[in-house]
C-alpha cells in the first residue's frame, strides 16, 4: 500500500500541469467545504430577521439545498458536453469564477431572497469543476501512468471535505458570514490557477500550429 501511494504521489508530482490541476481541484472544493456546513444556519438567520414562521424554516432550508443539488445534477453533463465542443481549458475557469463570485454573494447576502439565488446559481457550475477537471486528467496524462493518476484523481476533493468543514467551524466562530468569505478568495485563487492554465493551453495550441506540430492532448 504504501509503495501505491509513493509511485502515485510520484506520478501526481512528475507533471507540472497535474499538480496545478490537483492544487486548482483542492482549493475548489475547499471554498465550498468551508460554507456548506453553515447554510442551514445562516438560511435560519435570515429567515427569522425577515419575520419568517419558524414553522415552515424546515421547509425553506430543504427547497434551497434540493433546488442546488437539482441544478448541479442537470448541468453536469451538460458542462460535459460543452467541454467536448468549446474546450475543457475554457469550461473550468468560468466554473471556478462562478462559484466564487457566489460565494461572495452569499458572504454579503442582505435577505434570504439574494442568499437563495447565489446558492442556487452555484448548484449550476459546481458538478462542472469535478467533471472537468477529471476529464482532463484523464486526457492529458500518458497511458502508463492514467490508472495510477485517476485513482486518486478525487483526493484533493476528500481532503477538502475533511478541512473545509473544520477550518469553516473555526471561523465561524468569528463571524458566521467569514467561512463564506474565506471560501470565496479560495475559489478565486483556484480561478487565478484556471485561466493560468487555460492561457497555457493556447499558448501551446498557438505554437504547434505555427510549427505544423501535433496539437498537444493537455490542450484540448
Amino acid at each position: 500500500m504504501g509503495r501505491l501511494l509513493r509511485e502515485a504521489l510520484r506520478a501526481i508530482g512528475g507533471s507540472p500541469v497535474t499538480r496545478r490541476l490537483f492544487t486548482l481541484y483542492f482549493l475548489a472544493a475547499l471554498a465550498s467545504g468551508l460554507a456548506i456546513p453553515f447554510v442551514p444556519i445562516l438560511i435560519w438567520q435570515l429567515h427569522l430577521q425577515q419575520a419568517g414562521a419558524p414553522v415552515i424554516l424546515p421547509t425553506v432550508i430543504g427547497v434551497t439545498l434540493t433546488a442546488a443539488g437539482v441544478a448541479s445534477a442537470i448541468m453536469t453533463p451538460v458542462w460535459g458536453r460543452l467541454g467536448d465542443v468549446v474546450g475543457r481549458w475554457s469550461v473550468l475557469p468560468i466554473c471556478v469564477g462562478a462559484i466564487a463570485l457566489a460565494l461572495g454573494v452569499e458572504a454579503f447576502a442582505p435577505t434570504l431572497v439574494a442568499f437563495q439565488v447565489a446558492f442556487i446559481g452555484a448548484g449550476f457550475f459546481q458538478g462542472g469543476i469535478g467533471a472537468t477537471v477529471l476529464a482532463l486528467l484523464a486526457t492529458i496524462t500518458p497511458i502508463e501512468r492514467r490508472a495510477t493518476i485517476l485513482n486518486f484523481s478525487l483526493l484533493p476533493f476528500q481532503l477538502a471535505l475533511f478541512f473545509g468543514p473544520l477550518t469553516g467551524a473555526a471561523l465561524a466562530t468569528l463571524a458566521l458570514r467569514l467561512p463564506f468569505g474565506a471560501g470565496a478568495w479560495f475559489a478565486f485563487i483556484a480561478f487565478t490557477l484556471a485561466v493560468s492554465l487555460a492561457r497555457d493551453a493556447k499558448s501551446e495550441v498557438r505554437r504547434a500550429l505555427a510549427t505544423g506540430a501535433p496539437v498537444p492532448a493537455q490542450t484540448r
